[in-house]
């Protein structure tokens, strides 16, 4: 008889392998996730069938949670720059109140071990912070830069953000608000 998969097993593997990839990087090992999951190795093959389909699951459940964290609340209908300042807000908190997601999320954008497949799904759950990115990014003065450029420039700016407001918790406030202005300068 098949024992049924617990989902507390399953988000205790995912929790611990964001863990051990941030401590580790890509390199964690199997045998190290589950101990750190508390469950036994062999285990961990009931919930994944690779440490590869961990690290797709895991890179899913993570650029998931950013984009529906960072989209929490949008006031509908205000003035973009409204908008965009709620947007930046709810994404700094994120990356403060959880440290080790943005880290262990900053290691899997970079893996090969991330199909294609994967990245399209996580594009298609982003949806629409993705729109919302490209609205911004066509309303000002990066318009007619390549895309890939344009979110290069706004994916540094959110990273110095966020590592400010991490190292400086006692500024978080003022840091957050600054990026946000010369953020907004780079866009508008």
């Amino acid at each position: 008889m098949v024992r049924p998969k617990s989902s507390e097993k399953r988000r205790a593997l995912l929790d611990a392998a964001t863990a051990a990839i941030v401590a580790h990087g890509l390199g964690a090992t199997t045998a190290g996730i589950a101990q750190g999951a508390g469950v036994a190795t062999g285990s961990f093959f009931t919930y994944f069938s690779s440490k590869t389909d961990l690290l797709n699951q895991l890179y899913l459940e993570l650029k998931a949670e950013v984009a529906a964290s960072s989209m929490d609340g949008v006031p509908q209908g205000a003035p973009l720059r409204e908008q965009a300042y709620h947007v930046w807000q709810n994404w700094m908190a994120f990356a403060v109140a959880f440290p080790e997601k943005r880290r262990a999320l900053t290691h899997l954008v970079l893996s090969e071990e991330i199909t294609p497949e994967t990245r399209a799904a996580a594009q298609e759950m982003a949806h629409d912070m993705l729109h919302f990115m490209t609205r911004l990014r066509d309303h000002g003065s990066l318009r007619d830069a390549p895309p890939a450029f344009a979110d290069s420039v706004i994916n540094a700016l959110t990273e110095v953000t966020m590592d400010a407001m991490i190292r400086e918790p006692q500024h978080a406030a003022q840091l957050c608000e600054l990026g946000f202005k010369a953020y907004w300068r780079a866009i508008s």
